[in-house]
């Protein structure tokens, strides 16, 4: 019970699994037994958020995790989506445009082959995100 660790893989099994809300209680958790925590957990806790339609709450933590890791892609993506289901198109492009400044080889066809979703429509709910910002999610800005 005082792993973070632990609570960290049982959220990511929650969350790939199609149940981000008990994602997030351990992923909490994990974030409460170490005040340290690696900052993929702020986009592990937003990407949960996103899947439940609190795009307010990823914003909030993708930013943080960009503050605190700029050379992150995934969080970049993610935060794109997200301002795209917030309506901010200028701003998904932007992060778009900034995400293969970061990562040149970015590949989101690569993301979609190895991430364990059990239902692909989680996945494609992200990528959804990133169309309704007027973003080609199979091309390069």
């Amino acid at each position: 019970p005082n792993l973070n660790h632990v609570h960290m893989g049982i959220a990511l099994i929650h969350h790939f699994a199609g149940d981000s809300a008990a994602a997030i209680v351990q992923a909490e958790m994990a974030m409460r037994l170490d005040p340290h925590y690696p900052n993929e957990l702020l986009h592990f806790h937003a990407v949960c958020h996103y899947m439940l339609g609190d795009y307010a709450r990823a914003r909030s933590l993708l930013e943080q995790r960009i503050a605190s890791f700029p050379e992150t892609d995934s969080s970049r993506m993610l935060l794109a989506a997200c301002l795209g289901r917030l309506g901010e198109a200028e701003a998904a492009q932007a992060q778009w445009h900034d995400l293969f400044a970061v990562n040149p080889a970015y590949s989101l066809a690569h993301r979609r082959r190895v991430y364990p979703y059990r239902n692909p429509a989680d996945f494609e709910a992200i990528v959804e995100g990133l169309r309704l910002a007027k973003i080609d999610p199979d091309l390069k800005p």
